[in-house]
């Protein structure tokens, strides 16, 4: 459970930068941040789906970011 709380600070203290890259689809992330960001949502997805599921819908309940991040996530 420590884990999943460590994994998930992040994303509860500063929302509003996780609701900006999602409506900038990471414009100002660099690089580095991108595929920091592809290896902690591969595995959180893989590992603790049901922490992914509360993440979703926190920060996307209507499912309108679902598919860019999920092209993003495949390149």
């Amino acid at each position: 459970m420590f884990k999943k709380v460590r994994l998930l600070s992040p994303l509860t203290t500063q929302p509003e930068q996780v609701q900006e890259v999602l409506d900038t689809k990471c414009a100002k992330c660099t690089d580095s941040q991108k595929e920091i960001g592809k290896q902690l949502i591969s595995a959180i997805r893989e590992k603790h789906a049901d922490l992914w599921e509360k993440l979703v819908a926190k920060y996307d309940p209507e499912g309108k970011y679902q598919k860019e991040f999920s092209e993003l996530l495949e390149n």
